[in-house]
């Protein structure tokens, strides 16, 4: 009976111990769950542009696509209206540049090829820099503007090409057309002024060989006239 009774006492006893084991390994692994968020647990959002809140709108991936500094720059992303009226939003850029749109209340507005093309008419930025914009909105709400650094892409990249802006010039384009009419123009200079010295010689020497030049009507007759005596 006294051994039993012992026995009865270890188990008990070691049960007490594996309880508290285990429970301070469940801590151990909730405070660092708890120090130590899961990477899952995190969302990030991927994208090539700026975000930003003004007032009750929201801008989402915004971007300038142009062919280079001092180019024309086509703004594209999304905008968001979460407001009970049409807010009607502007984005000035370099040099007084600048471009606007409508969005409609508890709706949004999508800067793609689905809408009229959001041109700026010079970027102060090559592509791969931040080109400083100031987005101004008429809402009753919140900021009215705020200045935002937007990233610029060319049309290197395949989803952007479609949207560079067809107004877009190159340096070296321009020096080809100029180069071009020049060398036409030189050309045309050049032929006109032998095709009249080859008519002037041709005149002189039908002149001089008797085989003269259109005269009036008088003059014709008296050489006949003196052909017959």
């Amino acid at each position: 009976m006294r051994f039993a009774a012992s026995n009865r006492v270890l188990n008990r006893a070691q049960r007490v111990v594996v309880v508290a084991a285990l429970g301070a390994g469940m801590l151990a692994v909730s405070g660092c769950t708890y120090t130590n968020p899961q990477a899952t647990t995190e969302i990030s959002t991927v994208a090539d542009g700026v975000n930003a809140s003004l007032g009750r709108l929201d801008l989402r991936n915004l971007l300038v696509i142009s062919a280079g500094k001092d180019q024309e720059g086509r703004l594209i992303g999304a905008v968001a209206n979460g407001s009970d009226q049409e807010i009607q939003l502007t984005i000035t850029g370099a040099a007084g540049s600048r471009t606007q749109f409508s969005i409609p209340s508890h709706g949004s507005y999508t800067l793609d090829k689905s809408t009229e093309a959001a041109i700026l008419s010079r970027v102060s930025e090559m592509p791969g820099s931040l080109e400083p914009l100031k987005f101004s909105q008429n809402g009753q709400t919140g900021p009215q503007s705020a200045d935002l650094s937007v990233p610029v892409f060319d049309g290197t990249l395949p989803e952007y090409a479609a949207y560079v802006p067809s107004g877009a010039t190159s340096s070296s384009s321009s020096t080809s057309t100029s180069t071009s009419t020049s060398t036409s123009t030189s050309s045309r200079t050049s032929a006109d002024t032998a095709s009249e010295a080859a008519t002037s010689g041709a005149t002189s020497g039908a002149t001089s060989s008797g085989l003269a030049s259109p005269q009036s009507g008088d003059e014709a007759s008296s050489l006949a006239t003196s052909s017959s005596r």
